[in-house]
């Protein structure tokens, strides 16, 4: 008897441990701590409780290059996160990602996503990608610095423009940016130019072929920003060599006026700042005659499944998890919001940001900064006043074209309209090539 009970000891053993289901995921070492914990201790732990699958967390550095070297080896996070939809074709073509149609029909994602983030996350007639992280360009600035000097956020350009010299001459940083660790960085300050000096209508017309991206336009967009750099304006002359990590403490100490960021900045912000008069933020000022605000949206990030998985189904079990999280944990969810910003939400149809959302969320905690920015951007689409992120709505070669070149503009080497000529040759090829990415249409 007690050999058999031994026995019966030693297979169950074995076939707890065959069944044991796992999740490995990377996260960047750069993380905050208190980022991090979290993540260890309170996020993690709610999916392994409810689904039985663990979750083995490694500490990798996750830039593209590392992604790239590490997946083309055949290894890599088991849930592949990429920068945006423009990114995700490569790895897509490359053979790193499995299709996900079978898991979306089985968890009803259709049902659940926006038509938006549904549509992005196609290519090719497949489904490969889930989009996550809704975010928009906005205008961040320092109170306590304006404050002192007497001024106001900018509502247009011009005023914006007129800021910045006033800064410089006060020995100001008017713009905390850089691209040290994330060259892309750049293309942040050519979407905020071109959706709110030549207006998100053009965008839209250059993005679905009625006009070229040689539109006159598109030049004077891409003249202002050569024009914030050369006139020392973006991270005091030193771009270049600002990382985009340190900038955030350069604006909550008021050592730069303003920032050209997007809204998954939210986050780092509150982690970094010891005040609520250390930033805020306002819509990105729109050239005179263009409507205000305006929104230039997009997709901060958007999630795949490594085709070297061990266990796919259990990758689409956290996916599932952290898409349903607003509608069956809404308290994890407005800590998720309370740490990352903006990057923790996901638009679904379940889930509206209404008035009476928003007094839940901030009952819970959530900065009011973060609520505002949910509130208005959900309008935007009500009032069709918003506009288009290039790592979200640009085809992927074309916007490594923007991240490649648009700094020999800046540095003197490119003209304008060179630059936006190679644009147009690079886009209509991928046209053809069947590598348009969805663009919504406007009403």
């Amino acid at each position: 008897m007690k050999r058999f009970v031994f026995i019966l000891f030693i297979v169950v053993a074995l076939v707890s441990t065959v069944l044991a289901r796992e999740v490995y995921v990377w996260m960047d070492p750069s993380t905050e701590p208190e980022f991090k914990k979290w993540l260890r201790e309170r996020y993690y732990p709610t999916f392994e409780q409810q689904t039985g699958i663990k979750v083995k967390i490694a500490e990798v550095p996750y830039d593209e290059q590392t992604l790239r070297m590490r997946l083309m080896s055949g290894d890599g996070p088991d849930n592949v996160g990429l920068a945006g939809p423009s990114f995700a074709p490569f790895y897509i073509d490359a053979g790193y990602l499995i299709p996900l149609d079978e898991y979306a029909k089985k968890y009803h994602w259709d049902e659940l996503l926006t038509d938006l983030y549904w549509k992005l996350g196609h290519y090719k007639g497949k489904l490969w990608t889930i989009p996550q992280e809704f975010e928009a360009m906005v205008l961040f600035y320092n109170p306590k610095v304006f404050k002192e000097n007497g001024w106001e956020p900018p509502r247009t350009i011009k005023e914006m423009e007129e800021l910045a010299a006033k800064m410089k001459e006060k020995g100001i940083m008017p713009f905390a940016n850089g691209n040290v660790g994330w060259k892309p960085a750049v293309e942040w300050i050519f979407t905020a130019a071109i959706n709110h000096i030549a207006g998100p209508e053009k965008v839209y017309e250059a993005l679905t072929g009625k006009i070229p991206w040689t539109d006159p336009a598109f030049v004077e967009s891409v003249e202002a920003t050569k024009r914030w750099y050369q006139e020392g304006w973006l991270g005091g002359g030193k771009f270049f060599s600002l990382d985009v990590g340190e900038v955030y403490q350069l604006l909550v100490e008021g050592k730069a006026g303003m920032a050209i960021w997007g809204t998954w900045a939210f986050g780092d912000l509150t982690y970094y700042s010891t005040s609520t008069e250390d930033w805020d933020w306002v819509p990105f000022p729109s050239k005179e005659g263009l409507s205000y605000p305006i929104f230039a949206i997009g997709v901060g990030s958007c999630i795949g499944i490594n085709k070297n998985a061990k266990d796919p189904d259990a990758v689409a079990q956290l996916i599932n998890f952290d898409l349903r999280e607003p509608l069956d944990n809404l308290e994890l969810f407005a800590e998720d919001l309370k740490l990352f910003g903006t990057v923790a939400y996901t638009p679904i149809k379940s889930f509206e940001v209404n008035e009476e959302t928003a007094k839940k969320l901030e009952k819970l905690g959530v900065d009011k900064r973060i609520v505002k920015f949910l509130e208005l951007s959900t309008k935007a689409f009500e009032k069709n006043t918003y506009g288009y992120v290039t790592w979200t709505f640009w085809p992927p070669e074309s916007d490594r074209y923007i991240i490649d070149n648009l700094e020999l503009v800046w540095l003197g080497e490119m003209s304008s309209e060179k630059f936006l000529k190679g644009l147009q040759e690079v886009f209509e090829r991928e046209v053809k090539e069947g590598k348009a990415i969805y663009i919504p249409p406007r009403s």
